[in-house]
């Protein structure tokens, strides 16, 4: 078996077994193969996001006539210093439990794995169409909205802080801050929505109220969401992907859309 990059020159002969569809979409793609016998038996790829510091393996895949045979663990041992040189502090693996083999795989190359529950998927068309949805469109949210990316280290140091607080997790998990928002009122962080992107889905991660309103209402919290419609249409993204969200947020979606069950998600991750 003969690893190998994959780029321009070979990426036609990888096509069959490399399920990329749009490379435009990430900021930076990092492909690996393996051939044997002139045949291309494997491909995998990460995507790596300079803007919120992450890599994500976005596909891995093996002929069949050729699993467990390493092929899967070169490409993958060799994806992870390619992250490691593109300064990612981890790589960050998303998967179903009806993926053979990925958790076997995780555990060997040293990533640690978790449980995410059943997803539930909801079309954003669908939830834009909703007549709650669409009379709020449009209209000046009631706080001050901005993408995580403009948000500042001393208002940052707040919301990590209170994530740590009530035990959500930390800013070093790296939110997607071009698709992250944070809700502000008299100049403080008071609602956060953290995502994630895969593909053309965005997996909201953490989706809360802050400081004194924790647990009381989710005004805020909607407003961020509706907000969020527009830079997701503009971004290509088609779905929303729930498994880690505030529940009440859950609860809210289903009352205007009709979501449908996905697989048992799992996630893995090795810091680098």
């Amino acid at each position: 078996m003969q690893l190998t990059g994959i780029d321009d020159t070979n990426r036609d002969f990888f096509a069959p077994i490399l399920f990329v569809e749009d490379k435009e979409d990430y900021e930076e793609l990092i492909e690996a193969g393996v051939i044997e016998d002139g045949m291309p038996i494997a491909a995998a790829a990460i995507a790596v996001d300079f803007n919120g510091h992450t890599a994500r393996l976005i596909t891995i895949y093996t002929v069949e006539a050729y699993r467990r045979r390493g092929a899967a663990g070169m490409m993958l041992q060799s994806l992870l210093k390619a992250a490691k040189a593109c300064e990612a502090p981890r790589l960050d693996v998303y998967y179903t439990d009806a993926m053979g083999g990925v958790e076997e795989l995780m555990l060997k190359t040293s990533f640690s794995t978790f449980a995410k529950g059943e997803e539930e998927i909801f079309a954003l068309e669908d939830i834009k169409n909703n007549e709650r949805i669409k009379s709020q469109l449009g209209k000046k949210p009631p706080y001050d909205i901005i993408s995580f990316s403009g948000v500042d280290q001393r208002n940052r140091t707040e919301i990590d802080n209170q994530l740590k607080r009530y035990r959500l997790g930390s800013l070093a998990e790296n939110p997607n801050e071009e698709l992250s928002y944070v809700a502000f009122n008299a100049g403080k962080p008071v609602a956060v929505m953290f995502c994630d992107r895969v593909g053309e889905t965005v997996v909201p991660t953490v989706m809360v109220e802050l400081l004194a309103s924790f647990g009381t209402d989710v005004k805020a919290l909607m407003g961020i969401f509706i907000h969020s419609f527009a830079s997701f249409e503009a971004s290509g993204i088609k779905e929303l992907t729930f498994f880690a969200a505030d529940p009440r947020v859950s609860v809210f979606v289903k009352a205007i859309t009709e979501g449908r069950k996905g697989q048992k998600l799992r996630y893995a991750v090795r810091f680098l």
